[in-house]
């Protein structure tokens, strides 16, 4: 279930490589993971989850969030898994976000605004330094699929499912980081594990 995520956390020296134009300076990061989270707190996700997906427990039964391509000069400049705890915090957050909005509807693979199903919906990862979050609906129409939101649009779904995040994340980590994580000076040609 989380083989592409064992294999990204094996790498014996990851990093980016950034285009020519950029400068094609090497960004050398890092992959932390954390101690388990305890059983009631998986428990809870579980229960949080209705069923609807069994990635995230498996997860969190490992290390209670993850720091991916944590930049090494910068370990805030990173991609993350939110710790359980935070999980609540961040969501009262993004839902200050996502009121902004002026419009509040679901337009196929676009939500603008607050959706209709937000109150059963988790979020769980995003980027340090930057409002970007990823979250997961677990009622409604769209139960089981992944958003993201990006603070400059809506949120749109892109993912059917937290495996099919996973294998975005983890299969090509340049396309995901150029498609999401809008940082001007991570201009990005190329991820090497080693």
């Amino acid at each position: 279930m989380l083989e592409s995520l064992h294999t990204l956390l094996a790498a014996p020296n990851p990093h980016f490589v950034n285009n020519a134009e950029a400068g094609g300076g090497v960004i050398p990061l890092r992959h932390i993971t954390f101690p388990p989270a305890s059983a009631a707190a998986v428990a809870a996700l579980e229960t949080a989850l209705q069923g609807c997906d069994a990635v995230l427990p498996t997860l969190y039964r490992e290390s209670d969030g993850l720091q991916l391509f944590a930049n090494r000069a910068d370990p805030g400049e990173c991609f993350f898994f939110l710790p359980l705890a935070q999980m609540a915090a961040e969501k009262a957050m993004l839902y200050e976000w996502l009121l902004l909005d002026d419009e509040n509807c679901e337009d196929g693979d676009a939500v603008y605004g607050v959706p209709t199903w937000w109150d059963s919906a988790i979020v769980f990862a995003g980027f340090g330094q930057a409002p970007e979050r990823f979250y997961l609906a677990t009622a409604g129409a769209h139960r089981g699929k992944v958003f993201y939101y990006n603070h400059e649009e809506c949120s749109m779904r892109i993912a059917d499912s937290v495996a099919a995040f996973l294998d975005l994340l983890c299969a090509d980590p340049v396309t995901f980081m150029q498609r999401f994580y809008d940082v001007a000076y991570w201009d990005i040609a190329a991820y090497h594990p080693a």
